[in-house]
């Protein structure tokens, strides 16, 4: 349901959209597009992360544009905003996320490219794994500084080229 706030003390309902699944964090990427991040129903079944681009230009008639489940995954995006990466230099969207498939587990960022109009583009994965023995390998946190995409986890700080994702430099701790 879209929510008109134009008088905070008289919020009235506007338009209503009908899909599967649910956004947990909502994320504007201009004046009538917004990014949803939640869970919605995978193609094998079960649940998975799902992103949804929303267009709310015309409020009395919100529409889905596109949307895109990566089966049997979840974000910390999905309940900490600060996991959330949008860069609209380059309208790039980075999100970490875990993965079970296939009796084993994923972790990384997914770096995905949107276009407003039409949708995702090609996703791509960023991962730490095999730096260290244990699990803290999962991604907590992106950021963009001069050009380079810099991934966080607890076993420490990737540098990726933000155009081509080519690692530049790997800090431990």
């Amino acid at each position: 349901t879209v929510i008109d706030l134009h008088d905070p003390r008289r919020p009235t309902a506007r338009g209503e959209l009908q899909m599967p699944g649910f956004s947990s964090y909502l994320h504007p990427l201009s004046d009538s597009v917004l990014l949803g991040v939640g869970m919605g129903p995978g193609e094998q079944g079960g649940q998975g992360l799902q992103l949804s681009l929303f267009d709310v230009g015309n409020p009395d008639r919100p529409a889905r544009i596109a949307n895109r489940v990566l089966d049997h995954a979840w974000s910390p995006a999905q309940h900490d905003h600060h996991a959330f990466l949008w860069w609209p230099a380059t309208n790039q969207l980075v999100l970490p996320y875990d993965q079970y498939a296939e009796g084993a587990q994923r972790t990384g960022a997914l770096v995905i490219p949107v276009d407003l109009k039409t949708g995702f583009g090609t996703q791509s994965d960023i991962h730490h794994f095999g730096r260290t023995v244990d699990r803290s390998e999962q991604i907590q946190r992106a950021l963009v500084a001069d050009g380079r995409l810099l991934t966080l986890s607890q076993a420490g700080l990737l540098t990726s080229d933000l155009a081509s994702l080519k690692e530049r430099a790997w800090l431990a701790w």
